[in-house]
């Protein structure tokens, strides 16, 4: 099977890159700040606390403005060249109803 791109849908796509982007920093910023803010205790717990919240906020806001570029720039290359292809190759997959050590999952024990 052969399909053809012809468009991405911009605002979706950047969207759901904010969304990844944005948990992806609300995981790992704590700990990036929290570990570099450890000279001044006062200072640094409130400047990590206001890091925390701001760093996952700046990054999904870039993220969504420069792939929404990103998605309008491609758009137009879609455009001019007619889209592109990919070839898509459908496969049977054998439905079996056995576990990896090879017993029934459904046998009653």
């Amino acid at each position: 099977m052969t399909y053809r791109f012809k468009k991405f849908e911009g605002k979706k796509l950047a969207f759901l890159y904010m969304i990844y982007v944005g948990v992806i920093m609300l995981i790992f910023s704590p700990i990036f700040v929290f570990s570099i803010s450890k000279s001044d205790a006062n200072i640094g717990a409130t400047f990590g606390i206001i890091l925390t919240i701001a760093m996952p906020l700046f990054y999904g806001v870039f993220t969504y403005l420069f792939s929404r570029v990103l998605f309008w720039f491609f758009n137009i290359l879609l455009d001019k060249f007619n889209g592109f292809e990919i070839e898509l190759e459908a496969i049977n997959l054998k439905s079996t109803d056995k576990d990896i050590k090879g017993e029934d999952i459904f046998s009653s024990t």
